[in-house]
């Protein structure tokens, strides 16, 4: 009976985190805008996920990542209601913007 009682415990542990986990990432919109204006904007469907202050978007067949400990050294980091933008002096800017549910 404990062991039973356990054991669903922990199933509804795993499926709470799994919650939790999910609820750190999102689809998203993104632009990626080179500081070298001869190259073109590129924008399309993202996802972005974070954990801890780090973040992680997945663009196309690229992939960024954010750590938190580099912010503010390595890169800028700009929050608004409408999403975020992560910029790297010199080389481009990434701005991911929330996808709203319509009203």
């Amino acid at each position: 009976m404990a062991q039973a009682a356990l054991i669903i415990s922990l199933v509804g542990l795993a499926f709470g985190l799994a919650s939790l986990v999910r609820a750190d990432s999102s689809e998203a919109e993104c632009q990626l805008s080179w500081a070298d204006r001869t190259l073109a904007d590129e924008r399309g469907p993202c996802w972005f996920s974070q954990r801890q202050g780090n973040v992680d978007i997945r663009f196309g067949a690229r992939a960024f990542h954010y750590p938190a400990a580099d912010q503010g050294r390595v890169y800028q980091r700009s929050n608004s209601r409408a999403g975020i933008r992560f910029r790297l002096e010199g080389q481009y800017s990434l701005q991911v913007r929330w996808r709203l549910p319509s009203e």
